[in-house]
């Protein structure tokens, strides 16, 4: 399998996990809508560090952050676009670059997102997109949209 892999990057020439997660889910889901979820979760770098850990003691070590899309699709979950980032970056202002790197032929349906992603522009692009956003909601969020459809 690891061969495989390594052949796969080789033939291809892809230079980033994200060239290789759009290219793989274009081959999966070609043409379909899919509902899709987002989210991030921190990933630590010292040996015997963990997020949980970083959270909950307040400690700042050394962690990056993997944020993804996913196909919800139960029998078949697949990634469309992740993009690594440092630990202390905010979940927000990625989803733009995530949605982008899916593949184009993959068309929106629901897509659903924590609290982490509420913005203005995030959901202005998921209606743009032809997508239904189901964003959990914040205490601070005010209802004067300023232009936007959100």
């Amino acid at each position: 399998m690891l061969q495989q892999s390594k052949d796969l990057f080789i033939k291809y020439q892809f230079h980033s996990l994200e060239e290789l997660i759009s290219y793989i889910s274009k081959i999966l889901f070609g043409n379909k809508t899919v509902n899709i979820a987002g989210d991030s979760t921190g990933i630590g770098t010292m040996k015997y560090d963990r997020w949980l850990t970083l959270k909950t003691t307040g400690k700042r070590r050394d962690f990056i952050k993997l944020h993804r899309i996913i196909s919800t699709d139960p029998g078949f979950p697949v990634f469309l676009s992740a993009k690594v980032t440092e630990g202390t970056r905010h979940d927000s202002p990625v989803f733009v670059s995530l949605l982008k790197g899916r593949s184009r032929k993959i068309k929106l349906e629901n897509v659903v997102l924590d609290s982490g992603y509420l913005s203005r522009e995030n959901i202005d692009i998921i209606k743009m997109e032809g997508g239904i956003p189901i964003v959990k909601g914040k205490r601070n969020v005010r209802s004067r949209s300023k232009g936007s459809i959100a």
